[in-house]
């Protein structure tokens, strides 16, 4: 497991105002036609032969954070976004543990783990994820969000 400062993004026109950002994949500067949600790279590792990628929206006050797994092939295979309406934080502390954990901090000043998974996991919709963890639907997952957020603070 290492950092990969191979990968960048490059953010794209919205068609909409509303619209959330995405950006296009680039490895070593060259556009790949991959796309990914989220506007900012806040990181990305590669372990084995797949790739984790943190991307943020930019959204000052109500930024979420977008965890993606990518194959070798630069195609999603799983992802969760953290944050909610009016959380606020940053994205910082980006740590490695071998041989299959990534752990950073963002919103309600928690330390967030993210564990890789060698093949997917069976999950219960709706109750496999701490608060403030969001996920499409779905039976499996190929790693495990943890963290305890602290309630936000007015």
């Amino acid at each position: 497991m290492r950092l990969d400062d191979r990968i960048t993004i490059e953010r794209l026109p919205r068609s909409h105002e509303d619209e959330p950002p995405k950006s296009q994949i680039l490895v070593d500067g060259v556009p790949t036609g991959k796309h990914v949600a989220g506007a900012v790279l806040e990181g990305a590792v590669q372990w084995n032969s797949f790739r984790v990628l943190f991307t943020t929206d930019d959204v000052p006050f109500e930024d979420q954070l977008t965890i993606v797994l990518l194959d070798r092939d630069l195609q999603e295979l799983d992802s969760a976004r953290i944050g909610g309406p009016y959380s606020t934080g940053t994205f910082s502390s980006l740590t490695l543990i071998e041989p299959d954990t990534i752990q950073f901090r963002f919103i309600g000043d928690t330390v967030w783990s993210v564990r890789l998974l060698s093949r997917p996991q069976r999950r219960i919709p709706f109750l496999s994820e701490p608060p403030g963890v969001h996920r499409r639907f779905g039976f499996s997952r190929h790693f495990v969000v943890s963290g305890d957020p602290k309630p936000e603070r007015s």
